[in-house]
């Protein structure tokens, strides 16, 4: 009976592990470093592609001058990762609707080093960078 008992658990587990999608790491790291190659590059419409559907940085040109005006960050320059610091993965959260790997790191941006915070989402409307911020 107790044999029954745990392979039925150990099958309900399995389908729930199935159903339930998560962001992959090691996928969402390499995302975001293809991103900021082509952040760097200015290639906005290819960078764009890395976005989450639901992304509120729809408009890059726009917040790439934003990030120059207020933080004085030349994207341009090059960014590069130099550390990650904090990594938080979620199968499901309501504030996405969905699966989400949270990335901190400290980047350079030319020779400037700032913080910076980048979010990966997998959720019915679809997979990639929802956020990303940099402040020096």
């Amino acid at each position: 009976m107790k044999r029954k008992l745990f392979i039925s658990l150990l099958l309900i587990a399995a389908v729930l592990c199935s159903l339930t999608s998560c962001v992959d790491g090691k996928q969402a790291r390499a995302d975001t470093e293809a991103f900021f190659a082509l952040l760097s590059a200015g290639d906005y419409a290819a960078a764009g592609e890395y976005l989450h559907p639901a992304s509120p940085y729809y408009n890059l040109p726009q917040y790439v001058s934003y990030l120059t005006q207020t933080e004085g960050l030349t994207l341009t320059n090059g960014i590069t990762v130099v550390r990650y610091y904090g990594i938080s993965s979620a199968a499901y959260t309501t504030e996405y609707d969905g699966s989400a790997y949270k990335m901190e790191m400290v980047v350079r941006i030319g020779n400037i080093q700032a913080d910076a915070e980048v979010v990966v989402v997998e959720n019915d409307r679809g997979y990639g960078i929802y956020e990303f911020e940099f402040d020096r």
